[in-house]
């Protein structure tokens, strides 16, 4: 069973999401003076892309294990860039509910 396409849409989709908000929080860190985090987000895009990969493995060799393994690795990506992105943007947030 090979890696459907929507996954592979996915991630592909996440991992340029994330090298743009990467790519933003590097400018707004640079603003803000906040230590540079935003290279953790270049990490966790290559966890996803690692992920795809373990997908593509999985249909090779056939373990339905490492599907599981690749589903926690994105999702821990994801959470990881969440927290990121928080603190860089959680000003916006607190901006839009000041007014």
């Amino acid at each position: 069973m090979e890696p459907s396409q929507k996954i592979i849409f996915f991630d592909v989709a996440i991992v340029t999401f994330m090298l743009v908000l990467a790519y933003l929080s590097n400018r707004l860190g640079e603003a803000l003076r906040i230590p540079p985090l935003y290279k953790i987000l270049y990490s966790t895009a290559g966890l996803i892309v690692g992920a795809l990969m373990l997908d593509v493995l999985a249909s090779v060799i056939a373990v339905p294990l490492f599907l599981r393994i690749a589903l926690c690795i994105r999702f821990f990506a994801g959470a990881i860039a969440f927290i990121v992105v928080l603190r860089y943007w959680f000003w916006v947030i607190s901006e839009f509910f000041k007014h």
